[in-house]
């Protein structure tokens, strides 16, 4: 999770297994944290510019895991409502098509994080 300087938007960024025989679809994501709620993806076309735009759904295939990271895929959470505070976590349901749903918490970092400390 990369909380921007005002502490109103962040990307949230994790990887997820899909350890099933059949693919899944990630649609959506919850948490009581933030007003607007987003999947996310970063693209770079042939001139070189960067833009960012919404996604439906974030496929995860069979057997596969699908990693959110800044410059492509992540979770967009707009109007923070509660300030982040590094070292603690943010509870977030995860919404799969079909209505299974995974609560995961992702641990919150600094902005000038690589990744979590072991």
């Amino acid at each position: 999770m990369d909380p921007t300087p005002d502490n109103r938007t962040t990307a949230v960024y994790f990887t997820i297994s899909n350890p099933d025989q059949t693919r899944i679809d990630l649609i959506g994501v919850r948490t009581d944290r933030a007003s607007i709620k987003t999947l996310h993806k970063t693209e770079t076309d042939a001139q070189g510019a960067t833009r960012m735009s919404t996604s439906p759904n974030l496929r995860i295939e069979a057997g596969e895991s699908l990693v959110l990271a800044p410059c492509g895929l992540h979770i967009m959470l707009l109007d923070l409502e509660i300030p982040l505070v590094e070292g603690e976590t943010l509870p977030s349901r995860l919404k799969f098509y079909g209505g299974n749903d995974l609560t995961v918490h992702v641990p919150i970092l600094a902005p000038d994080a690589t990744g979590p400390m072991p």
